[in-house]
């Protein structure tokens, strides 16, 4: 393998996410926090030293009082990414019971990341075509989740490691959200010690965003949780239990071979290992770009942690797990480097802007016309309205003129009247005094 040149410098595309989840109403709390947030770093106390204290800081952190939205802020700008044309593998690492697959597929009232990205990536690209897939990886065995369990073979040496599993394309999130129920439905899952409704294995769901004859994907991975080796269950636990370690525990080899090699301290890295490193090959597998270790895309890691008691070390195990994935030195991809899918994108938004502009031209047009409109009709309404206002003043006035002359008219008859009454009082007093004048 040739010498590969880490870039430090350049953003890494890989995102390491802490969440410690509440306790639950049966789970004793110690005495003293074990482990708990502070700020960006997940601080921990030696259940059985209280002095041996650790800071594990990452890219976030979110404590027992936060919800889904929350844990898929972090993951927005490896979404757009993955618009860009880079490819995205997330994975959810945890002891069992420690909230994993409620992060990834949630509930009614809290969708988890899976609903969330859908509806990321469906706003943001309206006329792609979007399809989902869902495997699980069960004592060395590879199933579809939505062919019932159809076991499938992984090609270790093609791009894609298994071409036979069922695709579904979905068009709303109502859709895909079935679609998730029945592969949940159809996942191994058993009751342990430490959990009711343990995954007994990894669940593998994939989103494939189709655009212009190009395509990119997104691999969502619910690992199953492991938990201390209990002598006392049955066959079936013990081996699910050591299926779990195992592949675990190459998966973690994996990773620290990434980082050997990024840091140039190692040459190689394999993942023949386990069926579950075989799967995730098309997205670690390291490419030399220009002399420097380059992941094909972004990786987001979530630490799904909680506070138990007899979980404390196996929590430390995730700890430095996520702070290994950390240092890794990865040259990650910039969207000038991107294929027909990036510009794809890139011309959606353009075409997209320039279509919003030339809408809000149109209506601001259509506006000003309609503006035009009014003002002409309430002009031609303010006339009217005046020539109305004339014709009534012009009739009040002859109203006005019509009632002064019948007033007037009344008070000349009163005045004749009264006239006609003093002259025939003047001609009673004449008459009088001629009378008297004849009797003397």
């Amino acid at each position: 393998t040739s010498q590969l040149i880490p870039q430090s410098t350049q953003s890494s595309g890989i995102s390491v996410v802490a969440r410690i989840r509440p306790f639950l109403p049966h789970e004793k709390q110690h005495p003293y926090p074990i482990i708990f947030k502070s700020e960006n770093n997940v601080v921990t106390n030696d259940p059985q030293n209280k002095l041996l204290t650790s800071s594990h800081p990452f890219d976030s952190v979110f404590g027992p009082d936060s919800q889904n939205v929350d844990i898929f802020q972090p993951l927005i700008p490896n979404l757009h990414n993955v618009l860009c044309g880079l490819p995205l593998l997330q994975i959810n690492y945890g002891v069992t019971s420690s909230g994993k697959t409620y992060t990834l597929f949630g509930n009614q009232d809290q969708p988890g990341l899976l609903q969330q990205s859908a509806s990321y990536l469906m706003q943001q690209l309206p006329q792609a075509r979007f399809f989902v897939s869902a495997v699980q990886i069960y004592l060395n065995q590879v199933s579809d989740l939505l062919n019932n369990n159809f076991q499938l073979k992984c090609l270790a040496t093609q791009q894609d490691p298994l071409p036979k599993r069922v695709l579904k394309e979905f068009t709303s999130i109502q859709q895909l959200q079935k679609i998730l129920a029945q592969a949940q439905g159809q996942r191994e899952t058993a009751q342990t010690m430490n959990n009711s409704a343990s995954s007994r294995s990894h669940c593998l769901i994939y989103y494939f965003i189709q655009l212009n004859n190009e395509q990119n994907q997104i691999c969502f991975v619910d690992l199953a949780g492991s938990e201390p080796f209990q002598t006392n269950s049955s066959k079936q636990l013990q081996q699910e239990s050591s299926f779990i370690r195992t592949s675990l525990l190459m998966l973690d080899k994996s990773i620290k071979d990434l980082k050997n090699l990024s840091t140039m301290n190692q040459n190689s890295v394999s993942f023949r290992s386990s069926l579950l490193t075989m799967c995730l090959r098309p997205f670690l597998q390291p490419q030399q770009k220009e002399n420097r270790f380059q992941l094909p895309g972004s990786i987001s890691l979530i630490l799904n942690l909680h506070c138990v008691l007899d979980q404390f070390y196996s929590n430390k195990e995730t700890l430095n797990l996520g702070l290994l994935t950390k240092e890794i030195k990865n040259y990650a991809k910039t969207p000038s480097r991107l294929g027909q899918l990036g510009q794809s994108c890139q011309n959606y938004v353009a075409k997209s802007t320039l279509q919003s502009q030339q809408s809000s031209l149109v209506e601001s047009l259509q506006d000003e016309s309609e503006l035009v409109e009014q003002f002409e009709m309430l002009t031609k309404q303010l006339f009217q309205l005046q020539a109305e206002a004339e014709e009534e003043m012009i009739e009040m006035r002859r109203e006005v003129v019509k009632e002064m002359a019948e007033l007037m008219e009344i008070e000349l008859e009163a005045q004749r009247t009264e006239f006609e009454a003093e002259l025939d009082e003047k001609d009673r007093q004449i008459m009088e005094l001629k009378r008297r004048l004849g009797e003397m």
